[in-house]
């Protein structure tokens, strides 16, 4: 069927005509080996129909005749039909319908739950590595390359030790080119599959937006809805941290886009959608959904919501009041406006905050709102001028008066807890889940001292 650098892969068939791929490892490199063995080891604890089966004697060790090395084997299920590569190819790259999208989608999220439940990762999602079976499901394949997240793979990580790099280029997200692989890697790669899948084009072939890193892909996928685009930039998302933390995220907005959403659940959903440059960064916005009534209109706090999104008054309010709320609001918004111009030199402010500590002067100036991602924690600067923000694994930078964004510094391997900067400036403290507390210099991000597990 196949052969490689280290093996060759042959096709078999059993004395009841039952048909299975047989892989050979004829060169006993130590490296090869092992991630052979870790293969058959992954496949024998996984049990999914989107997941080659193997018996339970199917990795065995065969010495020929007069050899004086090994034969390592490995028997599995032969998935029937092309990998996703193939059949686009033989499709004359021709993209793949929404419809097709959420529910191959679907499958392969619930696949990689399975697989992440388990405490691995794949770290090798691509077309090539996805099998479409012929009545239409997938598969997915090659897990020579998956890793299992051990705490011994986690302290590498956070000391900032390599480890295996496995690259494919166009799918490899930024950090396991660095040889720092989590499992949200795998829903990197995941999405740029997507986007192949929905513009027959390598996520090579696309630009990236200078400022965020965030792939310029949406304009060859005319046919891919908003909500759909959002969920596939949000696998994409340059930071693991800014990325779904689970597969049970991404089937709850697929369910959602599918109007299967639990009624009363609170999911991540709707986007929350905002104009830049590439017309294309969003980003999530954790809010109740609305409740479905029976007159076909959606229930919101203080009123209703027409399918048309145009929101109704609440009854229990006269509609001559409105007039006068309106203008009032608007009044007082504008007053807020003036005020922060005058006082500050700054437009616009925050007029919650102008309000909330009139006539001291607001706390907060200015809303940044620039792909900060799920913050976890913050501090400020002595001198009031920057901004730190932690979440997963990195801390942003970011300019307090303008809401530029500075730089970001690769602090932990999990969720940053707290942060503190120094009375000089001139170092960052940051702890984090990941059982560490590390020093960096401010300027540069370079960091000086861990303390802790792998320190």
């Amino acid at each position: 069927m196949g052969s490689g650098g280290f093996g060759k892969t042959f096709e078999v068939l059993t004395a009841d005509n039952k048909r299975f791929v047989l892989k050979v490892l004829y060169r006993n490199h130590p490296k090869a080996v092992s991630l052979f063995q870790q293969e058959a080891k992954v496949l024998g604890r996984l049990n999914h129909p989107g997941i080659p089966a193997v018996p339970p004697d199917g990795y065995f060790v065969y010495w020929p005749h007069e050899s004086a090395e090994p034969l390592h084997c490995l028997i599995m299920e032969k998935i029937e039909g092309l990998n996703l590569k193939e059949w686009l190819t033989r499709r004359n790259n021709e993209p793949i319908t929404q419809e097709e999208a959420i529910e191959w989608l679907e499958q392969l999220s619930d696949i990689l739950e399975g697989v992440h439940q388990l405490h691995y990762f794949h770290r090798d999602i691509k077309p090539h590595n996805i099998m479409r079976r012929v009545e239409g499901q997938l598969a997915l394949i090659d897990f020579g390359t998956a890793r299992e997240v051990t705490g011994t793979y986690l302290n590498k990580v956070g000391g900032g030790q390599n480890v295996t790099e496995i690259i494919s280029a166009g799918y490899t997200p930024p950090e396991q080119i660095n040889g720092k692989a989590v499992p949200q890697s795998d829903f990197y790669a995941l999405g740029r599959t997507f986007v192949y899948l929905l513009t027959g084009k390598r996520p090579t072939e696309f630009p990236e937006n200078p400022r965020t890193g965030k792939l310029l892909w949406r304009d060859s996928a005319p046919h891919a809805s908003p909500e759909l685009g959002d969920i596939i930039d949000y696998l994409m998302a340059p930071f693991p941290g800014n990325r779904p933390q689970s597969a049970k995220v991404i089937l709850q907005m697929l369910a959602e886009i599918k109007g299967e959403a639990p009624e009363g659940d609170t999911g991540l959903w709707p986007f929350k959608n905002k104009k830049n440059d590439d017309r294309e960064d969003s980003k999530l916005g954790k809010i109740p959904l609305p409740e479905r009534t029976s007159d076909s209109s959606l229930r919101t706090k203080g009123g209703t919501q027409s399918r048309s999104g145009r929101r109704s008054r609440p009854t229990n309010l006269p509609t001559t009041v409105w007039p006068w709320v309106a203008v009032g609001v608007g009044s007082l918004l504008a007053l807020t406006q003036i005020y922060g111009a005058l006082r500050y030199g700054l437009f616009p402010v925050n007029p919650i905050a102008i309000l909330a500590n009139f006539p001291n002067g607001p706390l907060l100036l200015r809303t940044i709102d620039d792909d900060v991602g799920f913050a976890y924690t913050v501090a400020l600067t002595p001198d009031g001028r920057t901004l730190a923000s932690g979440s997963y694994g990195t801390v942003k930078l970011w300019n307090r008066r303008t809401g530029e964004y500075l730089r970001t510094i690769a602090a932990h391997n999990d969720w940053v807890q707290a942060i503190s900067i120094g009375p000089e400036g001139d170092i960052l403290v940051s702890g984090s889940n990941d059982g560490t507390v590390r020093l960096f210099n401010f300027e540069s991000g370079v960091r000086r001292l861990t303390l802790g597990a792998g320190g």
